[in-house]
């Protein structure tokens, strides 16, 4: 079963999971970006699957590889774990952290398994 919610369902706090890696070619040609990527958590929480969907080339595998080792609480419907699939965006930003955007689970447009 699939059931498509649009809105948001809610904001879960990052259990686990570092920033991406600057890639050290755009950080010296002070290159800055988001990427977005397609991710589909597990009904445990843990990313089963990460797609970059656009971005700068630079950026696409450390948000790729930073984004594979994310951990979130289970996203519950109807008191059961789901399966969530939704998009990400991380931003690569100079003379700041590296911000990511708290939609992958803010859930804009989000599928549930």
């Amino acid at each position: 079963m699939q059931v498509t919610i649009e809105g948001e369902l809610r904001k879960a706090k990052l259990i686990e999971g570092v920033l991406p890696k600057y890639p050290e070619e755009a950080l010296k040609s002070r290159i800055t970006g988001t990427v977005e990527l397609h991710v589909v958590f597990e009904k445990g929480g843990t990313v089963r699957l990460v797609e970059v969907v656009s971005g700068h080339p630079l950026f696409a595998q450390a948000a790729v590889d930073g984004m594979r080792d994310w951990k979130y609480p289970p996203t519950m419907l109807n008191g059961k774990p789901v399966e969530v699939d939704t998009l990400a965006f991380v931003t690569f930003a100079l003379g700041g952290a590296l911000t990511t955007n708290p939609s992958a689970r803010t859930f804009d447009r989000a599928r549930f398994r």
